[in-house]
Order: C-alpha cells, then structure tokens, then sequence
C-alpha cells in the first residue's frame, strides 16, 4: 500500500468462467483490473485465484456479489463459492 491514507479495495464479480477483478486505493486510482478464467464451475480454482489477488495486493476493503439477493443470477453457482469470502471481508482482510 502506499504511504497514503486510502484504502485499497478488492471488488470481485463472478461469472460462469471465472470472474472479473478491479482494484483501486481511493475513489481515483486504478492499480488493476481484468478476468480471471477458470474451466467449468471450479470453486477450487476461483478460490486460489481470488486468494492470490488478496495475497498480492493486500486489500483492506472486498466488494462481493450478494448471492442471496432477489434476483440474483449466479445464487445457485456462485454462493457456495462467495460464501467464504464474505466473512473475510466482514473481519477486515
């Protein structure tokens, strides 16, 4: 992190392959951003994906998906795979 006061945020969307990825520290600046693919509905491998991304760039923030929202299209896929994440979020990553 910089030596700054802001605080990175990691927001994830999933999708069916994968999911999408950005990265900021403050509400003006990018640091990254892109797709992570994964084969097939592979919550092991998004997991290790995300997990990296965590490792790499320390966020203090996570923005997730609610799966459990009305009409929430990924609730049945991605919920299982959200679920874990969203409790590390809770306690400050």
């Amino acid at each position: 992190m910089t030596g700054s006061a802001q605080k990175r945020v990691l927001a994830i969307d999933p999708t069916h392959r994968g999911f999408g990825y950005v990265i900021f520290e403050g509400p003006d600046f990018l640091i990254d951003c892109g797709v992570r693919h994964v084969e097939g509905l592979n919550i092991k491998a998004s997991t290790a994906a995300a997990a990296e991304l965590i490792a790499r760039y320390h966020p203090r923030i996570m923005v997730l998906e609610d799966v459990a929202a009305n009409g929430c299209r990924g609730a049945s896929e991605f919920g299982n795979w959200l679920t874990p994440w969203s409790g590390t979020a809770a306690n400050g990553v």
